[in-house]
This record gives C-alpha cells, structure tokens and sequence, in this order.
C-alpha cells in the first residue's frame, strides 16, 4: 500500500510540475506564454510574434510595465495626434486599459500593447516606431551601455 502511495503521489507531481511549466491557451486563445519554463504555444505566426513579445519582455525585466514605456507610448499618442490623430495613435488611444495601472494578476494593458505593437512591425524591430523601438531591442539593455 504504502508503495502505491509513493508512485501515485510522484505522479501526481510529476503531473503537477508539468503543467506549471507548459504553455496553457484559453479556449479562444491563439497563443500562450509561460513565464516559468519561458516557452510558448503558437496556433499561427502572427500568434508566435506575439507570444515571442511576451519572451522578449521577460528577458528585458518586463519593459514593458517600466514607467518609461509609459512615457513613451504617451509621447508617442500626442506625436502622433499632431494635426489629427493617426491611426496607429487611435488604435492605442483605443486599447482597453492603456491608461489603467498594470496588473499581472489578471489582464496587463502594457503587456499585451507591447506585444501586439511588435505583431504590428511583422516581428521587425526596424519597423516599430522611432520612439519605441529601444524597448525591443535587447543590445542596449544586455550590454550596460
């Protein structure tokens, strides 16, 4: 009996450490990230940008919940909003929670506006805006500069 135990309770965490490690979507998710193992599940590529946005946030110490990317998206809003708003600067004045505080706990605005600016460059970071590029790019972080 007691060695039943054993194995069923090393099964049980087995299963257990698996599924914290494994990227988990929702039902009408196309993507996932898990911010434990750092890996992701992807249903196409436009998903795959957006979860690898997620891996590159983490890597950079979640950039994206830092008050300059803050700063800079709003910059970035009124630049933008010089003579009528462009669409870019609408699609962000738009986004749900862009001026709410972070939260990780459930839905993080800046998180997933990072992440979906990067699906918006198609994953080039030569093609995100001047004013948030550098938050993309990991040299100047990684290296002190």
């Amino acid at each position: 009996m007691y060695r039943k135990l054993s194995w069923l309770g090393l099964a049980v965490l087995i299963a257990a450490a698996v599924l914290c490690l494994l990227p988990i979507p929702g039902p009408k998710d196309g993507g996932a990230y898990n911010t434990l193992s750092r890996t992701y599940w992807c249903a196409s590529e436009k998903y795959c940008i957006h979860e690898r946005a997620h891996q590159l946030d983490q890597a950079l110490g979640w950039i994206s919940q830092g008050e300059e990317f803050g700063q800079a998206l709003q910059i970035y809003i009124l630049v933008e909003s010089v003579g009528g708003p462009s669409a870019e600067a609408l699609w962000l004045m738009n986004y749900p929670g862009i001026f709410r505080p972070a939260s990780r706990l459930f839905w993080n605005a800046k998180a997933e506006i990072y992440a979906e600016i990067y699906v918006r460059a198609g994953g080039k970071v030569e093609q995100i805006p001047d004013g948030l590029r550098k938050f993309y790019n990991p040299a100047p972080f990684g290296s002190g500069k």
